[in-house]
């Protein structure tokens, strides 16, 4: 995400409109290949119809402990980007989204945060 903060947020697309410019986030996720290659399979049409899209999300190693007390937690954190890959690979908006998850390491729990959506 830009901010955790909306108001600083808006102090940046207010910014750009003053400068006359644009105010791009990019998501680097698709241009991961494998995800472009996904996508491709997905247009082509190799895995037929699609009717359902899951996304399990996760950090390839736990992020500091210090870093969880002060992120803004998974959702705020890594979220934005699932949300994008699924919008990205179907091709459409999001209609309806179901979240479960744990806390399998012992840092994150601490903090009250999941490290596996």
């Amino acid at each position: 995400p830009i901010s955790n903060d909306l108001s600083a947020i808006d102090a940046c697309t207010q910014a750009a409109a003053k400068a006359g410019t644009k105010l791009i986030l990019g998501f680097q996720r698709r241009f991961d290949i494998n995800f472009q290659n996904v996508k491709k399979q997905i247009t082509q049409g190799a895995i037929g119809e699609m009717r359902t899209f899951r996304i399990v999300s996760r950090d390839q190693a736990p992020p500091p402990a210090e870093y969880l007390k002060t992120s803004g937690g998974i959702f705020l954190d890594m979220s934005s980007h699932d949300f994008d890959m699924a919008r990205f690979l179907v091709g459409s908006e999001i209609e309806e989204i179901y979240v479960k998850g744990a806390s399998w390491v012992p840092e994150a729990k601490a903090a009250g945060d999941l490290d596996t959506l």
